[in-house]
């Protein structure tokens, strides 16, 4: 509550999101067209979800003669279900070395969802962050020029130091 000169409380209403249904979200970007693979889901995120999105990426790059998809190290990405699903699907899969958010494509891109639909953003009910969701893939690859800022391969290198003990 707030006072005011004349010692009267004002009451200022904050609206805020408390949308409790939840949306997974697996995504893929090329990293040549930036093109955008997803699939979207109301289950928690595990192997079997990720089966359906190696599916789902297969299909798209039907004609590819190799996929290469670099995974996070989360623990449903190690299983085995999900390495034998890639091996019948002719997909390679790599993991990013541990603690290593900025060598991360896709973090760079979450950054920039967050700054499109999510932050400073109040959404009344599930169906409009839901058609926020969806309106920002469909219209990432039209944003070519915007994309290009974040999605990049320039990381920094950091010279390995050698210490000699003597």
């Amino acid at each position: 509550m707030l006072g005011n000169q004349q010692g009267f409380e004002a009451i200022k209403n904050v609206l805020a999101n408390t949308v409790r249904k939840r949306l997974n979200i697996s995504r893929a970007v090329n990293p040549v067209t930036f093109e955008p693979t997803i699939v979207q889901t109301q289950e928690n995120c595990c192997a079997e979800v990720v089966e359906v999105f190696l599916d789902e990426i297969k299909q798209r790059y039907f004609n590819a003669t190799s996929i290469c998809i670099i995974l996070d190290n989360s623990r449903y990405n190690h299983s085995c279900l999900l390495q034998q699903k890639a091996k019948a699907l002719s997909i390679d899969l790599h993991y990013l070395l541990p603690y290593s958010p900025n060598l991360n494509l896709l973090e760079r891109m979450w950054r920039h969802f967050r700054k499109k639909v999510i932050k400073n953003k109040y959404y009344a009910d599930d169906t409009s962050f839901e058609n926020a969701v969806d309106n920002f893939f469909q219209t990432f690859n039209g944003s070519f020029v915007e994309i290009k800022l974040f999605l990049h391969f320039n990381f920094e290198l950091i010279e390995q130091v050698i210490t000699v003990q003597l």
